[in-house]
């Protein structure tokens, strides 16, 4: 990519909540347009997000189960003058992959994802994702942009013609040590589908992913 980026991204959300015998519900609804250059070329695309939930407020764990769909737009032919693959700006990934294998771009999601409450100090999260390139003539995009002068911070691999990306599966536990202090266990198990197995320099077609992290709230 050679040029300047000039882009504008219009959005809109709206998130829905009420109550139940057993609990809640909650409904999110997110979408983004984007129109501009994209260093030489006209920049258009767009991104949608679904999700829904159930918590059981009355039940032991207090059990939340959600589901979602997320779509990000890629480029259907590299060669037409124009960029139509969603670009994800300056964000972190980790909201919605927590595992930095994938991004937003030229991405689809299906995903599931249970979550309980142990107890005062302890909780648990469950999540399933289905991966898909939106176009198999774009590439894989991984990365959270950029972070300094000199690095773009994202980066690219071909697809192989290919849409079916891989699935992800992965567990989380949080323990609040005091009310400023959470320590996070987390593991991810990433199984390579198509585009994955279409990468000839790979040894290994999964990948595995594990922190211990502490964070502290002033």
């Amino acid at each position: 990519m050679r040029g300047d980026l000039t882009i504008t991204t219009l959005g809109l959300h709206s998130l829905w909540t009420g109550a139940t015998r057993t609990g809640k519900w909650d409904a999110l609804l997110w979408g983004a347009w984007q129109f501009g250059d994209y260093g030489h070329l006209d920049h258009k695309a767009y991104a949608f997000a679904l999700e829904s939930g159930h918590r059981w407020t009355k039940t032991p764990w207090r059990p939340w189960l959600r589901a979602g769909y997320f779509a990000g737009t890629g480029d259907d032919n590299p060669n037409d003058g124009k960029h139509e693959t969603f670009f994800q700006i300056i964000p972190t990934p980790r909201i919605y992959a927590r595992f930095p294998i994938y991004n937003l771009m030229n991405n689809r999601d299906l995903f599931g994802q249970l979550m309980l409450t142990l107890n005062a100090r302890t909780s648990l999260r469950l999540d399933y994702y289905r991966l898909w390139l939106t176009e198999g003539a774009d590439l894989w995009y991984f990365g959270g942009g950029a972070f300094n002068h000199t690095l773009f911070g994202y980066g690219g691999r071909p697809s192989g013609g290919h849409t079916r990306l891989m699935d992800v599966v992965d567990l989380s536990v949080d323990y609040r040590l005091d009310p400023q202090t959470t320590l996070t266990l987390y593991g991810a198990r990433a199984l390579g589908k198509d585009v994955v197995r279409a990468q000839t320099d790979f040894v290994k077609r999964n990948a595995t992913y594990v922190y211990l992290e502490l964070l502290r709230r002033w």
